[in-house]
């Protein structure tokens, strides 16, 4: 497994963003803890896009410690930054996990912008079933 650092939070922020890529499952995790806005959110994109070996594998976001300070435009600007900014190849899947009900409807509703024809995106509770979700991408 590639791992990076967890970043340093900006002064004032519990933001923290750690990513990996599981090269045996062909998996990019990326695990995000505290308030996380729009651009924390760009941040953590880029994270993905910019670690060792991830080249479109799926991706897995653990947002169970994370608190989203978001409305439904923030939603909509992120899915905008993706479909404009990600480089390519796209993952083939991707899916966050949340804790809350907030964090899970507000998941839902990028979900609603975010789905293309080149990837599945999916959000989910439970953190394993979703890496088996993730794992499974060839199975589209």
């Amino acid at each position: 497994m590639i791992c990076s650092d967890p970043e340093a939070p900006e002064a004032g922020s519990d933001l923290r963003i750690t990513t990996s890529t599981c090269v045996d499952n062909r998996i990019a995790i990326g695990v995000v803890t505290g308030t996380i806005g729009i651009e924390g959110l760009k941040r953590g994109a880029r994270s993905i896009w910019q670690s060792p070996g991830w080249l479109g594998r799926a991706i897995v976001w653990g947002m169970r410690q994370a608190r989203f300070d978001l409305d439904r435009k923030d939603i909509e600007d992120f899915a905008h930054f993706i479909h404009g900014q990600q480089p390519d190849p796209p993952p083939r899947r991707i899916a966050f996990v949340a804790a809350t009900d907030l964090e899970f409807g507000l998941s839902r509703v990028f979900q609603a912008f975010r789905e293309t024809s080149e990837t599945d995106f999916e959000v989910f509770r439970d953190y394993d079933v979703a890496l088996a979700w993730a794992g499974n991408a060839e199975a589209r």
